[in-house]
């Protein structure tokens, strides 16, 4: 499958922070994270029968779906078909070539939410079958996304944590700890009740937001990261919107935002 042509960079005239672009996870990005007794129960990368590429964990399967990844595809290629990581631009799971593709497009910093393997706020995680094994999981990809993805080039990719929301008294110790040592967002479901959480009138998660306030950490909502998406009516007609990777620039949202310029200087 061939991709366009790069284009031409993009004249940088002002600081443009895009604060809703996505990481495709590559395939080795949980090996030697988890502990030993766990390592062989990470989400991995399978092949299926009809030549997919498909993250597996506990029994069930998670595909990059296509629209995640179509950057530097014609538009007549777009489609919610899975994608294998060889159709896909280097810059979607690889820092450095993330990092050119950046510069193609004028952005100087971008903060990145995670693909369908771990929800865009953890939820694939933290709704484990196994919460030990889960919680393990999401601070692997804590590290990796701090050491490898953001920690590459710390003054270009704000450090995005992932929740653990499963236990809501150990959800702020995580922002605490987390945040000393140089996360300085997090991902949070937009209604948290729609996951099977409690809701945000109960005053269970004022200790997570009071350990953001105090960390400084950023709370982002993405809209889906509740598994639901508000549709007006069973009859909406389907237009291709994708959130992220459809342009050199990663995401429709590109915003200049003060609040995030801060994260990104902070870095």
């Amino acid at each position: 499958m061939a991709l366009l042509p790069d284009p031409d960079p993009r004249q940088r005239q002002h600081v443009v922070i895009s604060v809703d672009d996505h990481v495709i996870e590559p395939p080795d990005m949980f090996a030697g994270r988890l502990p030993t007794a766990l390592a062989d129960r990470a989400p991995t990368v399978v092949e299926t029968d009809d030549g997919r590429q498909v993250w597996r964990y506990e029994g069930r399967e998670y595909p990059n779906i296509g629209l995640n990844a179509v950057i530097g595809r014609p538009r007549d290629e777009w489609s919610m078909e899975a994608a294998r990581f060889d159709e896909m631009r280097r810059g979607c799971w690889d820092i450095d070539a993330r990092i050119a593709d950046m510069d193609l497009a004028g952005i100087w910093a971008s903060l990145n939410f995670p693909s369908l393997i771990a929800g865009f706020a953890g939820t694939v995680f933290w709704k484990s079958d196994d919460l030990e094994l889960g919680l393990a999981v999401l601070r692997a990809w804590n590290d990796w996304h701090l050491e490898v993805w953001a920690g590459a080039y710390p003054q270009r990719i704000i450090p995005l944590q992932l929740p653990w929301l499963a236990d809501p008294q150990l959800a702020p110790e995580e922002i605490r700890r987390n945040a000393d040592r140089g996360f300085k967002a997090v991902s949070f479901p937009e209604l948290p009740a729609q996951c099977g959480l409690p809701s945000l009138h109960t005053g269970v998660w004022d200790p997570f937001f009071a350990a953001c306030e105090e960390t400084d950490t950023v709370v982002c909502l993405h809209t889906g990261s509740a598994q639901w998406a508000p549709i007006p009516a069973f009859d909406t007609p389907s237009r291709p919107s994708p959130p992220c990777s459809r342009s050199t620039a990663w995401s429709p949202a590109r915003t200049c935002c003060g609040r995030a310029s801060r994260c990104a200087s902070r870095g």
